[in-house]
């Protein structure tokens, strides 16, 4: 089982992260805002979904995405994506929703405890690779990855995923056994990444509810929380209008689809629905600066974090922005790695790039990794660079390098579309889903 939060870095010795007032930060070409607009579509246009993508939504509020792809042969990716996470956690709640994840798989209506692993088990489904889950600040997924060709194993699969979202069973001794492992789980977490990370949650996610939720919790209330504050969590915000079922794989869309619905259409809701805590993300407020140092990191990281609101990706011209914005990354990029190669460079390495923080802020960050005690002359060649950007823009060169680089890309990826293994495109549902993320497909 999986904790995931929105922020991840690597282990630094230092880490310096700046968070300052200002929304966007340009670092756009003339020539590259200047281009001709896209021909093929309107730039006004919503971009469309893949016409290979099925979906649909069932009469309880339950969002289905079906895709058929061969690769590999004779096997299907299986997703339920809840839109419920440690956000949704009140305050005697906190690690209740990673709590519910382990769980699923310790009884419910149509398994008893271990016997989803056991009978997955049974048909090469492996523990970790093939049956897992995760929980997130702001949802919780279950995955599966079975074989078509043998049997009702995929029904089995669609069973166990519709007895995640609305038949767990909660019998106390199973609860207790699953909070050791839990516990397990946090202390297995405890080290340095972990220092450091406590430490910048409050400073990323300032003033907000996110800072007070980490999905694993408070281990005193995992031990310690009654039964029916679990069910009370799960009845809450397990509710089918908050799922989405995701298939892709070596399968006949029509046949998932009548699966998914036959499956999952006796799903209801269990309580009445609450209301969507407050996720909202302060931007703009004073400098803030977290010094982290811990004896078991090996190298020196500095980091400026410039919060923003997270712009619209829905139609066309949000597109053509975004390839604009990822043209003058690369450059930007492919200058500050210039710089590192030379003899009297001031850091080992930088780059730029957007960073997701929650669901309507994102980030762009200037990241320094530099030589022990260099940190300060590092920091500054970058930030040197990355204004020089932003005053002068870039040259034609480095803008016809970078389109041809992007352009080399897409190509490569059209021209190996039948190639994609299919968790990759759960991957982009599970995004469209929880996300709003758009689809197009490649071609």
């Amino acid at each position: 089982m999986r904790i995931h939060t929105r922020l991840s870095r690597a282990a630094v010795v230092l880490s310096l992260v700046l968070l300052a007032l200002t929304a966007r930060q340009g670092l756009l070409a003339q020539q590259a805002a200047s281009a001709a607009p896209p021909r093929t579509f309107a730039s006004n246009a919503l971009l469309p979904l893949d016409s290979s993508i099925r979906t649909g939504t069932l009469t309880n509020g339950l969002k289905f995405y079906i895709r058929k792809n061969a690769r590999p042969e004779k096997r299907v990716s299986l997703r339920l994506a809840i839109k419920a996470g440690s956000i949704e956690e009140s305050d005697d709640q906190l690690g209740l929703a990673h709590l519910i994840e382990h769980m699923a798989f310790n009884g419910s209506e149509h398994f008893k405890s271990g016997e989803v692993f056991t009978y997955f088990e049974r048909v090469g489904a492996r523990l970790g690779p093939h049956v897992n889950a995760s929980t997130s600040f702001d949802e919780t997924i279950y995955m599966l990855e079975l074989p078509t060709d043998q049997g009702d194993v995929v029904a089995k699969g669609l069973t166990a995923l519709a007895d995640f979202g609305g038949g767990l069973s909660f019998d106390p001794k199973e609860v207790d056994k699953e909070r050791g492992v839990v516990i397990e789980e946090w202390r297995g977490g405890l080290g340095a990444g972990s220092r450091i990370r406590d430490k910048q949650i409050p400073i990323i996610f300032y003033n907000s509810r996110y800072a007070a939720r980490l999905p694993i919790g408070k281990p005193e209330i995992i031990r310690n929380a009654p039964v029916a504050r679990l069910r009370a969590f799960y009845d809450m915000w397990y509710r089918p209008d908050r799922m989405a079922v995701v298939a892709v794989g070596d399968l006949d869309p029509a046949a998932m689809e009548a699966s998914i619905r036959g499956t999952f259409s006796p799903l209801r809701a269990r309580a009445k629905a609450a209301p969507v805590p407050d996720r909202t993300l302060t931007i703009k407020h004073p400098l803030l600066v977290s010094v982290v140092t811990d004896s078991e990191l090996t190298r020196s990281n500095v980091q400026i974090l410039r919060k923003r609101k997270k712009a619209s990706d829905q139609r066309v011209s949000d597109y053509r922005r975004e390839l604009v914005e990822r043209m003058a990354q690369m450059m930007l990029n492919d200058r500050l790695s210039e710089l590192a190669r030379k003899p009297d460079a001031k850091f080992l390495g930088a780059g730029v790039g957007n960073q997701s923080i929650s669901p309507d802020v994102e980030g762009f960050v200037i990241s320094v990794s530099a030589p022990e005690g260099r940190i300060e002359e590092g920091l500054n060649a970058a930030s040197v660079e990355a204004k020089r950007a932003r005053d002068f823009g870039f040259n034609q060169s480095e803008l016809d390098r970078a389109r041809k680089s992007l352009e080399a890309a897409y190509e490569r990826f059209y021209a190996e579309r039948d190639k994609s293994e299919s968790p990759t495109f759960a991957q982009e549902l599970l995004s469209l889903f929880l996300e709003n993320e758009p689809a197009p497909g490649i071609e």
